[in-house]
Parts: C-alpha cells; sequence; structure tokens
C-alpha cells in the first residue's frame, strides 16, 4: 500500500512539475492581463501621479464620441472588416482547393505544398523582409529590365499599400491551411471515395457533394477563429511599417498597438483598454452565433444524426426481438 502511494506522489509530483511554470505564465500573461485591461476600462489615470481612479462608464461615453470623431479609427474599423471579407472570399475557397489539390496527389502536389509551406516553415520577420525587398527591389529591376518599363512601389504607394498587404496576408494564410485541411480530408474513409470513383464522379463533385461536407468540422473551426480576431489581428502592417504605416493600411489592431507604444504617458491606457472590450462585445455575440448556425445546419452534424437515430432504430429491434 505504502509502495502504490508513493509511486501515485511520484507520478502527480513529475505531472505538476511540468505543468506549473506554463500555468504561471498562463495566469499572468493572460488571466492577469486581461484582468488588469478590464479594470481599467473603469478607470482614469493621472497624466503626473500615475494614481488610478474609478471614473466607471466615462470610457465608455469617449469611446463612443471617439469613433464618432476619430476618422483614422473609422477607417481603422472599415479596413478590418474589408482584410476579413476579402481574405475570406478568396483565400477560403482556394485554400480548399489547393488543399484538395494536395491531398490527392495530383501532379505536383508536392511544389504546391512546398511552396505553400514556406511561410510556416520560415521565420515570418524573414519572410516579410524577403516579400518586401522583392516587392521594392525585385520587381522594379526586373520590368525595367526586361520590359523597359517602370512600376510603382506597390508599399510606398499610397494607392496600393493595402491591396499589398492584402495579397500578402493571404498568401500567408495558406500555410496554416495545407497542414490542417489535407490532414483532415485524409479522415474521409477510403472506401467513400473508392465508390465514388468507380461511379464516375469527377474532381469538383467529389470535392463538394462528399469531402467538404465530411470535413465541415475542421472548416467550421476556421471560420470562427477567423470571426473572432477581426479586430485584433494587425497582419503584416506593423512587420512592414512598424510604427509609421500609412492611414490607408491601419487596422483596429495595429491602431491600438500604434496608441499603445507612440505614447509617451499611460494616460491613453483606459481608453484603449475600453475599445478592446467594446469591439470585444461586438464580436463576441456574432462568434457565437455563426459557430452554433455552422454547427447546426453542418451536414457532417446531419450524417452524425442519421448514423445515431439508424444505431437506436437497430438496439430497439434487438431489443424487441
Amino acid at each position: 500500500m505504502k509502495k502504490v502511494i508513493k509511486q501515485t506522489t511520484k507520478k502527480y509530483l513529475f505531472v505538476w512539475s511540468v505543468l506549473i511554470y506554463p500555468t504561471i505564465l498562463f495566469l499572468i500573461f493572460y488571466v492577469g492581463v486581461n484582468l488588469n485591461s478590464f479594470a481599467l476600462a473603469f478607470q482614469k489615470i493621472d497624466a503626473v501621479t500615475s494614481v488610478r481612479t474609478w471614473i466607471w462608464f466615462d470610457n465608455f461615453k469617449l469611446f463612443f464620441k471617439m469613433l464618432a470623431e476619430d476618422l483614422q479609427l473609422q477607417r481603422s474599423v472599415i479596413n478590418s472588416l474589408k482584410t476579413y471579407i476579402l481574405c475570406f472570399v478568396i483565400s477560403f475557397p482556394l485554400m480548399i482547393l489547393f488543399s484538395f489539390y494536395v491531398y490527392k496527389n495530383f501532379f505536383l502536389s508536392k511544389v504546391f505544398r512546398l511552396v505553400l509551406m514556406v511561410p510556416a516553415v520560415v521565420s515570418s520577420f524573414i519572410m516579410g523582409l524577403l516579400f518586401q525587398k522583392f516587392v521594392q527591389v525585385g520587381m522594379p529591376a526586373f520590368f525595367l529590365q526586361y520590359f523597359d518599363k517602370e512600376i510603382p512601389n506597390f508599399m510606398r504607394d499610397s494607392r496600393y499599400t493595402f491591396g499589398t498587404t492584402i495579397f500578402y496576408a493571404i498568401w500567408i494564410s495558406f500555410s496554416s491551411s495545407i497542414l490542417l485541411i489535407p490532414n483532415a480530408m485524409k479522415e474521409v474513409p477510403e472506401e467513400v471515395i473508392e465508390s465514388a470513383e468507380l461511379d464516375g464522379v469527377g474532381f469538383f463533385k467529389e470535392l463538394w457533394f462528399m469531402t467538404i461536407p465530411l470535413i465541415s468540422p475542421t472548416l467550421t473551426t476556421l471560420i470562427v477563429v477567423g470571426i473572432s480576431g477581426i479586430f485584433s489581428n494587425v497582419g503584416p502592417v506593423h512587420m512592414f511599417y512598424m510604427y509609421s504605416a500609412y492611414p490607408e493600411v491601419y487596422n483596429v489592431g495595429y491602431y491600438i498597438l500604434v496608441k499603445t507604444m507612440t505614447e509617451s504617458t499611460y494616460t491613453l491606457y483606459p481608453q484603449l483598454a475600453t475599445m478592446g472590450i467594446m469591439f470585444t462585445l461586438v464580436l463576441a455575440p456574432v462568434t457565437i452565433a455563426v459557430k452554433v448556425i455552422l454547427e447546426k445546419y453542418s451536414p457532417f452534424e446531419e450524417r452524425k444524426k442519421k448514423n445515431n437515430s439508424k444505431a437506436v432504430m437497430r438496439v430497439r429491434r434487438n431489443e424487441a426481438k
């Protein structure tokens, strides 16, 4: 008995020794930081003494005033929404197509996988630096040498800066999808695919009517995670421009980041904390609603319900016999 207690104690000590450090980090940098931000939304910081005083809902009134008067904040909100919509409309269908192409091992599928996975393997800073050099140096030199034509600097010309950041964000998004979606597609039963191939089902019919419904839980997760980060995602803006980005490329995440890092005092922190809470209050119900709707009307869930009902009927028939 003592030996069993000793072994159990050693096992739990080992487990806690492994978990204690990440748990402390989680409590400090997630729980503590978020609780502090929540408290800041109801406080004011004195510019001279840095003393906090409770002002309750005054910061929320100030937020609505800023939203009505601050043109840069308005543009940031619009850009955040445009970024998500454009990335979803353009990137999401392409992610599924490329992933299906790789999953089926078609011609040059390994090359596609390698090219699309490079951003996930190489440091994001290095990828951003290479992209900047390619756009600002490589492309102009190429067009000048082979076409004798000058092209604008797509990262410095305000007409193209927003489109350039969208292009980079879409390209980078493929690196994570090429890992997740093909692995989900591998879970599709082989007998289902073989039966479809014998019936002469083509590429797009197999993708649309069989593969997508069976991987809908993975797709639902990607959609929900994307919606939850609409107003917190900085994207490549900070990496490209640091704290001096053009107004045309601002989004809400970058707006809050710049205000936090460039202000010389802490007096603006309560307003920024309030801003974060307000955008969370807007996105939280939307995210939950989208999740519930997608799960409720998911073809995968419908298939699971049918299988469960068939299993129940079989059990009942066996009991009746």
